[in-house]
């Protein structure tokens, strides 16, 4: 089956209302008046030249731009299913500078396969302020519905841009509160190939002026050819104002191997503008930027213990051992988007631990005053208590399965819960089978002393009635020779009875699962482990056929006690599974 591949366009800014691709321009430009020396461009290199740095439409549209309207549909072929997504928006620019932006934005989908679950129809609204706001510029994006997609910034105004993250240029300042469609129609031009130099504009009595142009061209992959169209309509005014423009572009896509053509995508655009004077307005923004900074907010703590649950707690009750951090809640705005805070100090480093790198943990029992902060500097303070929890129980595990004469194991400890501080008695009832120990960095292990059982036993000493007890058999380890011979016999399955397997002293076997699979095999012995390999294995039945002999072996324990069998099978209609199980010799 074919790939299919996500539609992508590559023309800039294409369906956001403004280009992060400015241009600088010119805060002295032409008004409203006739240009009486304006020369219609008869070329693609003149036209080009009305949306450049300093162009006389893009001059215009800066300074008397009333209000715009602009209209997007774009289609994606996407793996399972075509989405459409149409924008709405109409913008309007006001004195300050800054623009205000309403819109819709509706997402459809069109399922291709109809075993994918469809996926829902996406609707929201919008609104947008680009400019300047209480002697700043602000970019904020409110989408109707939650924070989640929100956005906002702010940057300082100046002359000299030495920091692009937070500054920017005036004139930079202008272009961006208003349609920008000057940066899209420039976009556009240079993406069009296949046009003639030359071109015929179609001029009104009135002198106002339109274009129709039309390219083609085509991209590849390596799973086929996407030939696209794409036409461009343009209409001005007599001075060469920019009044609209209309941009449709459609894909293809040619499977290399079937030649079959189909559709792959496309997009409209179309803004329409409005020539005049911005509009003005006292002080009753449509939309306040100032919503979206934090002013003011509550403290809400949590920690994230061992076993990385996170969850909230309150102040004076902090268990030790945990992760410490710091969310703002009751944030004032509500829509406030700089709501991140940490936890920037501790009064007492003993209880509540802050590092050089901001990490926050609770090591001691006690009480601390916290500092937070948020991204702007608000602070705040809050006092806590660290506890350290009662034993509730506690568990003791080797997760060695054999345990054999002369060899040392680790033992592992677990609480509940697991940041008890409780000190343990350690009891071996057969000291002279088991002794424990604890390694360089005060672990527990265990040495294996001589063969036979024994039981450790460990308690709580603040609390005796936390117990728990571990028995281990301590068994030799057999030489090769007799591991060889060991294996030698029938081994019976200890859950499932009625399965088996059979190792010959002439190299070959059987194994009984609901089938009878025959082999060959071969051991290998090391100090640590005793591995059979199982080759040739055939089942008697035409209804299952071996997959990969690489998977079939067995582990034998060093003492020739228990063994573990792994095989690997596949059907005819390539249902695979794999068995597993453990078998004791039969006596």
């Amino acid at each position: 089956m074919k790939k299919n591949k996500l539609f992508l366009f590559l023309l800039p800014c294409l369906l956001v209302a403004g280009c992060n691709d400015s241009k600088s321009s010119s805060t002295n430009s032409s008004s409203s008046k006739e240009i009486v020396d304006f020369e219609v461009p008869i070329t693609l290199a003149k036209l080009k030249n009305l949306f450049a740095k300093g162009g006389v439409s893009y001059n215009l549209e800066e300074q008397e731009t009333k209000s715009s309207t602009r209209h997007t549909k774009e289609v994606t072929t996407k793996m399972w299913s075509i989405e459409t997504t149409i924008t709405n928006e109409t913008l309007t620019t006001y004195e300050g500078p800054f623009a205000y932006l309403s819109g819709t934005e509706k997402v459809t989908h069109e399922m291709t396969d109809e075993f994918v679950s469809q996926y829902p129809d996406e609707n929201d609204t919008y609104q947008t302020f680009r400019g300047v706001y209480n002697d700043k510029y602000y970019e904020v994006i409110d989408y109707g519905v939650g924070k989640d997609r929100d956005y906002a910034v702010v940057l300082n105004i100046t002359d000299n841009v030495t920091d692009t993250a937070s500054q920017i240029k005036m004139e930079d300042v202008i272009h961006y509160s208003n349609t920008t469609a000057s940066d899209f129609v420039w976009s556009y031009l240079n993406y069009m190939n296949s046009i003639n130099g030359l071109l015929d504009p179609d001029i009104k009595a009135d002198k106002s002026f339109s274009y129709h142009l039309e390219s083609e061209g085509e991209s590849a992959d390596d799973y086929g050819v996407y030939p696209f169209n794409v036409s461009l309509d343009l209409d001005f005014e007599k001075d060469g104002f920019l009044k609209r423009y209309n941009l449709v572009y459609e894909m293809r896509y040619i499977d290399d191997e079937t030649q079959i053509e189909i559709d792959y995508g496309s997009i409209e655009d179309e803004i329409v503008i409005t020539r005049g004077e911005k509009t003005k307005v006292n002080n009753n923004y449509p939309l306040v930027p100032t919503d979206y900074w934090l002013t003011d907010y509550e403290v809400q703590l949590s920690v994230t213990n061992r076993d990385l649950e996170t969850y909230n707690v309150n102040p004076n009750e902090i268990p030790i051992d945990c992760y410490v951090d710091a969310n703002a809640v009751s944030v004032i705005p509500e829509k406030a988007l700089d709501t991140d805070v940490k936890i920037v100090s501790s009064t007492n480093n003993d209880v509540v631990s802050v590092n050089e790198y901001g990490v926050v943990r609770s090591v001691g029992a006690g009480t601390a005053t916290l500092t937070v902060s948020s991204s702007t500097g608000i602070e705040k303070t809050i006092d806590v208590t660290v506890f350290i929890p009662d034993a509730l129980s506690v568990e003791l595990k080797c997760y060695s399965l054999h345990h054999y004469k002369g060899e040392t194991y680790n033992l592992y400890v677990y609480w509940n819960p697991d940041n008890v501080r409780e000190e343990l008695d350690w009891h071996v009832d057969h000291p002279e089978i088991l002794e424990v120990d604890f390694d360089d960095a005060g672990d527990p292990i265990v040495h294996c002393l001589e063969a036979g059982t024994a039981t450790i036993t460990i308690t709580a000493k603040g609390k005796p009635t936390v117990t728990d007890s571990l028995t281990f058999t301590v068994t030799e380890k057999l030489s090769a020779e007799q591991i060889n011979q060991a294996v030698i016999g029938k081994w019976i399955n200890q859950s499932h009875p009625e399965q088996y397997v059979q190792f010959n002293a002439d190299l070959t076997g059987s194994f009984f699962y609901d089938y009878e699979f025959t082999f060959t095999w071969s051991i290998t012995i090391t100090a640590n482990n005793v591995t059979i390999h199982l080759s040739t294995v055939t089942p008697n039945t035409t209804e299952l056929t071996y997959s990969y002999d690489g998977n079939n072996i067995a582990d034998v324990a060093l003492d020739g006690l228990s063994l573990r069998l792994e095989l690997g099978f596949s059907s005819y209609d390539y249902w695979a599974f794999e068995y597993a199980g453990t078998f004791i010799k039969e006596n």
